[in-house]
């Protein structure tokens, strides 16, 4: 079975069952989820083969939105989130050992010496404010 097939049988099978707005939902996630999947190095047969029959998705599909909406609404918005969660998984990296202590240090080294360069801006505006304030000091006294 090909991608247009399948998105066909599906689209045909839901047609007439369920919302406009339930049929679009649904044909934009499994065209999305095959075109993922086939970026992914996948060939198409295999993942329409591990969908199976979109007669049979479409009966779930219309059996779930004929129960409960909000259930079902729930239910598929479950199964869109642990696949968004696997997919973040997959693409995580993980640095450890002499990288991650290398990484770590470059990372100290650089805020001390932009704590520095602050500093070597504001020691002399500081200076500068506690002249002008022990200035100011003195005349008062003298005025007084």
């Amino acid at each position: 079975m090909r991608k247009e097939e399948f998105m066909d049988g599906l689209k045909n099978a839901l047609t007439g069952e369920v919302s406009q707005r339930v049929l679009m939902e649904n044909l934009n996630y499994y065209e999305d989820y095959i075109i993922i999947e086939i970026r992914k190095g996948r060939k198409e047969e295999e993942v329409l083969e591990e969908l199976g029959n979109p007669r049979l998705i479409a009966k779930t599909i219309i059996d779930m939105h004929s129960e409960s909406n909000g259930v079902a609404r729930s239910c598929y918005e479950e199964y869109e989130q642990e696949d968004l969660e696997r997919e973040a998984k997959r693409n995580m990296v993980f640095i450890t050992g002499w990288k991650a202590k290398f990484i770590f240090a470059v990372v100290v080294i650089g805020i001390i010496c932009l704590f520095g360069i602050v500093l070597s801006f504001l020691l002399p505006l500081l200076s500068i404010l506690i002249g002008t304030a022990l200035v100011l000091a003195i005349v008062r006294r003298m005025m007084n």
